[in-house]
């Protein structure tokens, strides 16, 4: 036969730091009734609160009134995000262009590389526009397909 289990005393009395805390807030609140009675300190609360709703009605209408496409990139967009992404595409597209002057057959092999590089560049520019959340999905899709034509005009560059 098995002893019934006593419980925790945590589980009976609550512990002396949550009293404590229950204790601090309650002095807090009545702290708050008592300021909130006085007519000169809501006056205040209601001012602030009113110049605060202004300050956000402004902020958003200058919000809405900004088209994402006319927002200048950050620098962060720029070293790490689109701007990345872009130059790499670009640096891309100039290795091809090197590697293929003069050599016939090696511009027949990067024909396909030189068309995803254009279609690439079509997909960053629409992703440029998604909002944030699918703008990064699709950031970090064209960034493998990128890391998988750098890959291919690599081995395409290698002599055989």
């Amino acid at each position: 036969m098995t002893k019934p289990r006593k419980s925790s005393p945590a589980q009976v009395r609550p512990s002396f730091a949550k009293k404590k805390s229950a204790v601090v807030l309650g002095l807090a609140l009545e702290r708050a009734k008592v300021a909130l009675q006085d007519e000169e300190t809501r006056r205040m609360l209601v001012d602030k609160a009113n110049v605060i709703t202004v300050e956000f009605q402004q902020w958003l209408s200058d919000r809405k009134r900004n088209d994402v496409a006319d927002v200048e990139p950050g620098w962060l967009s720029e070293k790490f995000g689109q701007g990345r992404l872009e130059r790499r595409v670009d640096s891309l597209a100039a290795t091809i262009d090197l590697l293929s002057g003069g050599r016939p057959g090696l511009t027949e092999a990067l024909a396909p590389v030189g068309e995803a590089v254009v279609q690439i560049r079509t997909s960053l520019e629409i992703a440029g526009r998604f909002p944030l959340v699918k703008r990064t999905q699709a950031q970090l899709r064209l960034d493998k397909e990128i890391g998988r034509l750098e890959k291919m005009l690599f081995e395409a560059s290698l002599p055989s």
